[in-house]
């Protein structure tokens, strides 16, 4: 399905495009943007937006000095937040609401590369709690 301005699927001959493809990404304050990137620091305040698509890695690549992670990690829940205009990337789902400004943005990363990770390892989002656990096999 194409949506025009929103979505367009990728194919054989190109990469996806819309809102749906865009990627965080560290930016000096005059630096200019590649296509699907976006500067974190212009996120919405108060909103808080759980985001599949992009893995660790990419994050860990395109966030550089945002990103408190030594190495990119699969199957990890992420958040990244803006507070005061200074972003933050890391592991682990993001501290309790109540403990953040009520203007922080927060975007919670659920693309753990399940591809790529032990199922017992994937971590999934408890969307009572904004928080993550990892299951257990059946014993």
């Amino acid at each position: 399905m194409h949506i025009p301005a929103i979505f367009r699927p990728g194919d054989a001959i190109g990469e996806g495009d819309g809102v749906l493809y865009h990627r965080p990404t560290f930016v000096d304050d005059e630096q200019w943007l590649e296509p699907r990137r976006f500067d974190p620091r212009k996120l919405p305040r108060g909103l808080w937006q759980v985001v599949g698509h992009v893995r660790d890695k990419r994050c860990v690549e395109a966030l550089g000095r945002w990103s408190e992670a030594v190495a990119h990690e699969n199957g990890v829940i992420r958040h990244l937040t803006v507070i005061d205009g200074d972003v933050s990337y890391r592991h682990g789902p993001p501290p309790a609401r109540a403990t953040l400004p009520a203007d922080a943005a927060v975007m919670i990363f659920i693309d753990g590369a399940m591809g790529a990770t032990e199922p017992v390892d994937y971590q999934l989002l408890d969307s009572e709690t904004c928080g993550s656990h990892v299951p257990r096999t059946a014993a």
